[in-house]
């Protein structure tokens, strides 16, 4: 069972990684031109282990920080707010602070999308997938790639006569 939740995060931080390469941030979500691009891991995660992996990659000529939180105080620092499991009951007051900051928000929460969070991981036939909501995306100022939007698993958030992808 170890082994399935250290493959599970594996997993998930290779697609954290991955979705910096189809979302675009606007140039307001870092401090400066030559400031890291910070994922951050809100609570206790086996996927924080797994990020630090690829803090030798980066985003746009920016190097990845990774960053475990313990509190919320400061996540407006990040770009990429991953809530653990255990984190995952912080994310209503966390979106309130957050409102419209280019912070893109990702968790394996039930329903995550559907309350406001930006991509969800679910699990379907023993596969992970991730959903996405971009009307979430849009509104922090973060572009998707349709790239992104084809191999969600669902899509909320645009109109429905885009193939495979609904409507909230």
């Amino acid at each position: 069972m170890a082994e399935d939740s250290a493959s599970i995060s594996g997993l998930q931080a290779a697609y954290l990684y991955n979705f910096t390469q189809f979302i675009e941030w606007p140039e307001s979500a870092f401090k400066s031109a030559d400031s890291s691009f910070t994922f951050c891991v809100l609570g206790v995660s086996p996927v924080y282990t797994e990020l630090k992996k690829v803090s030798d990659y980066q985003y746009q000529d920016r190097d990845f920080t990774v960053v475990w939180l313990n509190s919320t105080s400061n996540i407006l620092g990040c770009q990429l707010l991953f809530f653990s499991a255990g984190a995952e009951h912080q994310f209503p007051s966390v979106s309130k602070n957050l409102l419209s900051a280019p912070v893109l928000t990702v968790s394996t929460q039930p329903n995550f999308i559907q309350n406001g969070g930006m991509i969800g991981f679910v699990q379907r036939d023993d596969h992970l997938r991730f959903e996405v909501n971009r009307k979430a995306l849009l509104k922090a100022g973060l572009t998707p790639r349709a790239t992104l939007l084809e191999v969600a698993e669902r899509v909320i958030g645009i109109d429905s006569d885009s193939s495979g992808i609904e409507s909230p």
